[in-house]
This record gives C-alpha cells, sequence and structure tokens, in this order.
C-alpha cells in the first residue's frame, strides 16, 4: 500500500504506510498551522516529522528543515510567525498505518 492524501492549499489529510512527505500547505504569518498524527488506531510504529520550508520567496525555493518529530499520537496547535510552507514528512516507517491531518487556518 503507498501514502494517500487529498489536499488543497491549506489542508492535508490521508493515511502514511510507508516513508515519505505529504504535500505541503501555506500559513501566513500569525496563522494557526494545525496537526494530527493518529499512530493508535491502526497500530503504526515509526517517526513522523512536521517540517517547515525555510524560504517561500516567488520561486519557492528552499529546504525542508524539521521542527518536531512524533514517535505516538499528537495533536498540536502552533502560530506560524512568517508566510511558511509546511507538511508531514514519514521519516521512518515499520509497520501499521498513521492518519494524519495538516491545517492552516485563522490568524490570532
Amino acid at each position: 500500500m503507498a501514502n494517500s492524501f487529498t489536499s488543497s492549499k491549506r489542508k492535508v489529510v490521508g493515511s502514511i504506510d510507508s516513508t515519505g512527505a505529504s504535500d505541503g500547505i501555506r500559513a501566513g504569518a500569525g496563522q494557526l498551522v494545525d496537526v494530527s498524527v493518529d499512530f493508535d488506531t491502526n497500530s503504526f510504529v515509526g517517526t513522523i516529522q512536521l517540517q517547515r520550508k525555510t524560504n517561500t520567496g516567488a520561486a519557492n525555493i528552499g529546504e525542508w528543515q524539521t521542527i518536531e518529530s512524533y514517535t505516538a499520537s499528537a495533536e498540536k496547535v502552533a502560530q506560524s510567525a512568517a508566510n511558511r510552507e509546511y507538511r508531514l514528512n514519514c521519516s521512518v516507517a515499520t509497520s501499521g498505518t498513521a492518519e494524519i491531518e495538516l491545517s492552516a487556518g485563522v490568524t490570532l
């Protein structure tokens, strides 16, 4: 089975059962980034990383940097300090399937 995602500019929802990255979403300065990773439903064993692109200029050039790693189910809401692109990357997949959701939304 392969990773499967449904995505838009502001939201990615899907399942991960092998290494690889989700589509990216864009969050503007001050917008909330909401992360949900579920390891429990389908007994996922592995590591999923929240990554942020270092530069999202006109050419969309930049490196992906890991800002958090998850080895168990987690929910997190953070505020984006600048206009950035975010994604979830599975760096290790041993068994099972993780359910993921990544979204950008409201400005505080």
